[in-house]
């Protein structure tokens, strides 16, 4: 069975936060169709909760199974508080993207919301870039020893 390495140093920490961002984008994704599909709510206003739970449940992950090891300066709520406001940046340029590829498709005649796969595509790209910008940010300004 594949087994992510337990050691602290950045590749084997990076390789968990990936495989954590992978789950967490399952969160998304979901809660974004439900919310979207059933509930019919504005794909951009759906876009806005789902990235609001899974970055929630972002930081629990990553501070149970990710940098644990790093020890606890601050209460939980103030490490919440900036794995926030630290993804703020990540995430907005995560939705940037999101947003520029829906447009960009919806300029060239292919609507999203109705091509599950275009909306998959801008989803992944969206997340390939905050997830960088997210890893480096929270190592450095929520995880720090």
């Amino acid at each position: 069975m594949f087994r992510i390495p337990q050691e602290s140093h950045a590749e084997a920490t990076f390789l968990r936060f990936l495989g954590i961002s992978t789950s967490v984008a399952i969160i998304d994704i979901g809660l974004l169709l439900l919310l979207h599909n059933a509930a019919d709510m504005h794909l951009y206003a759906a876009r806005v909760f789902s990235f609001t739970a899974a970055i929630g449940a972002s930081y629990l992950l990553n501070r149970r199974f990710n940098f644990r090891h790093r020890p606890r300066c601050r209460h939980t709520i103030h490490d919440l508080m900036r794995f926030y406001g630290a993804h703020a940046v990540g995430n907005a340029l995560n939705y940037a993207v999101f947003v520029a590829l829906l447009e960009g498709f919806g300029e060239i005649g292919l609507q999203p919301a109705e091509h599950a796969g275009l909306l998959l595509l801008a989803i992944w790209l969206g997340g390939v870039v905050g997830v960088t910008a997210n890893f480096m940010l929270s190592r450095q300004l929520v995880f720090d020893r």
